[in-house]
């Protein structure tokens, strides 16, 4: 593989004075093939790093800019690349726009629909980035459109930021939310940039987080401040039956009229961050609540702590090939130590995509099976303003 001199600067630093930031991209023609194969390895599903990326693709940068322009190569080592192939417009979906799905994305780029999934992301080690393109004064960068930047950051922050509902909720608002979807998406859409939404994310209120019981509920769109006054008046309305027909057809729900709680369609200036706290962000996806099933089988749940009692033995080191690769390189040990009074330091670098069970089918990472086998990786993502 090509080497060159280290730079005055750290590598990360040089990257980011060639025009590397986030929500940057540049197609996988300018890199030489060993590099496209090279990176593949750097996949964190084991399975697909036998796969060359392919020449068409278009890598996009997630990594935010203080990781990339880090002084010190060693704390920050690496950059994640989003790998976004094109497809074709049948291949369009909805649930992939917008940041509706967390595990893939669609975006517009010059005239070409393109498609990214979580799992094909890689983290390439700077160095080998700067000497991809050592021989380029110049490398041929991209930018996306600001919406675009803030999409790509919101959509790996989702991946973390969601939270769990009752699941006795959406088994009841997830069917009328999934019908009423096409109708909020069409008002909302910006008659200028058929790809931007007026609503930034919808928000659930619940009196009761418990699966028994009475529940009083509230919802609200979160709006762009420049949304036009009559496409509120129109989501609003579209908020309004949604309610309507949850404490029509499901008794154990009623509409809150709590004073604290904002309107239906809210725009993002008029609402304060002390109303917004007594809202939860509605995951718009047809899942139910993993975290409550976990909860109640007793196997924890994201943010849990791991003790040493929950590991078979050689599980550690095996857990080695699930690692997200980067140019450190170990064995890890578990101890049976508590989060308090010591502290812990976790690295980013050293974190793990590990299948919860043997049997996982097709490969997944989302079967429950064993707890024992899973662990909490850690978001690095900005809040995009």
């Amino acid at each position: 593989m090509p080497s060159s001199d280290a730079p005055s600067y750290s590598f990360g630093q040089h990257l980011f004075m060639q025009g590397f930031e986030q929500g940057v991209g540049f197609y996988a023609t300018q890199l030489e093939e060993v590099y496209r194969s090279a990176w593949a390895d750097y996949r964190s599903a084991p399975e697909l790093r036998t796969r060359t990326i392919k020449a068409n693709a278009f890598l996009i940068i997630l990594s935010q800019n203080c990781d990339i322009a880090c002084r010190d190569d060693a704390q920050d080592p690496c950059i994640e690349l989003a790998v976004f192939l094109p497809i074709k417009e049948k291949q369009r979906h909805l649930g992939n726009q917008f940041t509706r799905s967390v595990r893939k994305l669609q975006i517009w780029h010059s005239n070409q629909l393109y498609e990214a999934k979580v799992r094909e992301t890689v983290r390439v080690p700077k160095r080998e980035l700067y000497e991809a393109f050592a021989k380029e004064h110049t490398p041929s960068l991209e930018s996306l459109t600001t919406e675009q930047r803030y999409t790509m950051a919101v959509w790996r922050a989702n991946r973390y930021q969601r939270q769990a509902l009752p699941d006795r909720f959406v088994e009841a608002f997830q069917p009328l939310f999934d019908a009423t979807l096409p109708a909020l998406e069409q008002a909302a859409q910006d008659p200028k940039d058929t790809s931007r939404s007026y609503i930034r994310a919808f928000y659930v209120y619940l009196d009761n987080a418990t699966e028994t019981g009475r529940c009083e509920f509230n919802m609200m769109a979160l709006l762009r401040h420049d949304i036009p006054d009559d496409v509120q008046t129109a989501l609003d309305d579209h908020v309004e039956e949604l309610c309507n027909q949850l404490e029509t057809q499901h008794r154990d729900f009623s509409l809150s009229e709590a004073p604290f709680l904002a309107n239906l369609a809210e725009k993002e200036n008029t609402l304060s961050v002390k109303t917004l706290n007594h809202y939860v962000k509605f995951d718009i996806l047809p899942s139910l609540s993993l975290r409550c099933r976990l909860r109640r089988k007793g196997r924890g749940f994201p943010g849990c702590y791991l003790p040493d009692f929950c590991f078979q033995d050689g599980c550690p080191r095996e857990w080695l090939g699930y690692r997200r690769k980067s140019p450190a390189v170990g064995i890890f040990t578990v101890t049976n130590q508590r989060l308090s009074p010591r502290s812990h330091v976790v690295s980013t670098d050293v974190t793990f995509r590990v299948p919860l069970g043997r049997s996982c089918r097709h490969g997944h990472y989302s079967t429950v099976q064993n707890i024992s086998k899973g662990i909490l990786r850690m978001p690095r993502y900005s809040s995009a303003h």
